[in-house]
This record gives structure tokens, C-alpha cells and sequence, in this order.
């Protein structure tokens, strides 16, 4: 399928991901309609023809390449809802850039939603890196491996519970108090957050969001024992492991020296480690590793 596509930027951000988008038009799954943006000196750029904003509203396009720098993002979305056009019609720059990206299985990510229930913030790294929504309650979190197994086995029953404070843990090295919550039996650590409210609201709207039709469950052990309860795990899963293990559905990540293993596995999807095609893994198709470890 061929997508239409606008980019809206046209300083810093689009000449540093424009090479990446434009594969994308060379592999014939893109074509690019124009160009718009704030400078409005252009009458063309690398032979597309530099439009106006106000006239998006009236032009057919499937999605909004945002070729700005993410910190004026909000102001892009407003901007455009202003003239109707929705947040979801946009995909940020950067996404082109990901190794292995391919618009036709992006695409597919975003019209059948994966749903990455995760031990840690894997699952919200990921989301963030390819601009999806966060379809997950388990974002910014953190659960013992033992508990987020429990968590994932009877996920529909935990989520009928309410969340209520256990304590509040201090992070010395950040200088403040998170929230470790109580789910039914099982400890919540929200790391990520300051406030109880916060953190609280996050986990309702997102447990809403869950497409139970699409689960991807995440996580990671440098203990054999708790394999044998994943296995039991009724969903679409992959466990990180230290050791080399014949289950299956688990990926053998060796350790590195002065890294936590939690940071090695986030690694993985920060691209600060080749493990695997990220959209291979979350579609749930094809060949997803990428490389074989000593």
C-alpha cells in the first residue's frame, strides 16, 4: 500500500530525518504530498512543494510527518486541532529512524494496537520510541518478578481491584518518594511517580485501554525457578534471560560488567543493544532476532 503523507517542519529536525523518511518514498510505500511549516520563504523543498498550513484541512493525506523538535510538539497538535485535524493523524519524525522500520508493519502497530503489559518500563520506552499510545497500564513501574507473573496469570481478575497505598519508598540518588502500591496480594512500585492521585489515574485510563485481543507480555529473570510459571502465562510473551534457557519464548541476554540487568534488557528496545527487530516482535510475525550472543 502506498501512505500519503505531509511533513510539517521544515528547519533542524527535517533535514536531520528527511534521508530516513525518504526511503520510506524510494521503497515505494510513501508518497509525499508537501511540505508546510513556519517559514513560509519556501516555494519548494527537495522538489515538494512547500503549502500552507490552513490548507491541510482540505487535502487527503493518511498521517502528518512532525519534523520539529519534540518539545514544541504540544503546540503542533493544538495548532492542528484547531484546523480539525486530530493528534492520532500524526507520526513524529524520529520513528523513521528505528532500525528495521518499514511504514506497511508501522501501520499495522498502530491500527491493531499492541497491548505491552511489562515487568518495568520496557513496555513505555517502546512506546515512546515509536510514537504509539500507551496501551498498558504498566507504564513507569515496577514489579518483583514473582508478582508481575501472579499479575499476568490472572490479568482481567487484578484489574477488577482498586490500587491502594502500601507505603512510600525514598530514592536517595533522585532525592524523592514514590508510591508502592498494593493490587489485590501483589506490590506495584511506581518509580515514575510523585503523586499518589497521579499515579493512580495513569493506572485506571490506561487498564481501559487494554486490547486483550493484542497482549505482548515483557519481562526479564536471572532466576531459572520463575520460568516455570511464565510458561503458564496465557498470553504472547518473551522473557529476557541471563542464562541460556531451552523454554520456550525466552531470549538468552548475557550480562555485561557495571550495568544492572534491568538496564541491559531496557537497552534492548533504547537500541543501545541489536537484539531484534522491534516491529517483527510486537506484530508477532516473521524472525525477530537479530543477532545470536556468546
Amino acid at each position: 500500500m502506498m501512505y500519503k503523507a505531509i511533513i510539517w517542519g521544515c528547519e533542524y529536525t527535517y533535514s536531520t530525518f528527511f534521508d530516513s523518511i525518504y526511503k520510506e518514498v524510494e521503497a515505494g510505500r510513501l508518497e509525499i504530498l508537501g511540505i508546510t511549516g513556519e517559514n513560509t520563504i519556501y516555494k519548494s523543498i527537495n522538489g515538494y512543494s512547500f503549502i500552507k498550513k490552513e490548507q491541510l484541512k482540505d487535502m487527503d493525506f493518511d498521517f502528518i510527518i512532525a519534523a520539529v523538535s519534540e518539545y514544541i510538539l504540544p503546540d503542533i497538535y493544538n495548532e492542528a486541532e484547531l484546523m480539525g485535524i486530530e493528534k492520532s493523524k500524526f507520526i513524529r519524525a524520529d520513528v523513521f529512524v528505528v532500525s528495521k522500520f518499514n511504514i506497511d508493519k508501522y501501520m499495522r502497530l498502530r491500527k491493531n494496537p499492541v497491548s505491552i503489559i511489562s515487568l518495568n518500563c520496557w513496555g513505555g520506552i517502546a512506546y515512546h520510541r515509536l510514537n504509539l499510545e500507551f496501551r498498558s497500564p504498566t507504564i513507569n513501574l515496577l514489579f518483583s518478578p514473582a508478582d508481575f507473573i501472579k499479575f499476568c496469570l490472572n490479568l482481567p481478575e487484578y484489574l477488577k481491584y482498586d490500587l491502594r497505598l502500601n507505603y512510600m519508598q525514598y530514592i536517595s540518588t533522585l532525592k524523592y518518594k514514590y508510591p508502592v502500591m498494593k493490587l489485590n496480594d501483589i506490590d506495584i512500585r511506581f518509580n515514575h511517580y510523585y503523586s499518589i492521585p497521579d499515579a493512580v489515574d495513569k493506572w485506571q485510563r490506561r487498564s481501559k485501554k487494554i486490547n486483550y485481543d493484542n497482549i505482548l507480555v515483557i519481562m526479564h529473570t536471572t532466576n531459572e525457578s520463575q520460568l516455570e510459571n511464565f510458561e503458564k502465562i496465557p498470553y504472547r510473551k518473551l522473557c529476557f534471560t541471563s542464562f541460556k534457557s531451552n523454554v520456550t519464548d525466552t531470549m538468552y541476554l548475557p550480562k555485561e560488567k557495571n550495568l544492572e540487568y534491568f538496564q541491559i534488557v531496557n537497552g534492548t528496545v533504547l537500541g543501545k543493544v541489536q537484539a531484534f527487530d522491534i516491529f517483527n516482535l510486537l506484530l508477532g510475525e516473521g524472525e525477530f532476532l537479530n543477532c545470536e550472543f556468546k
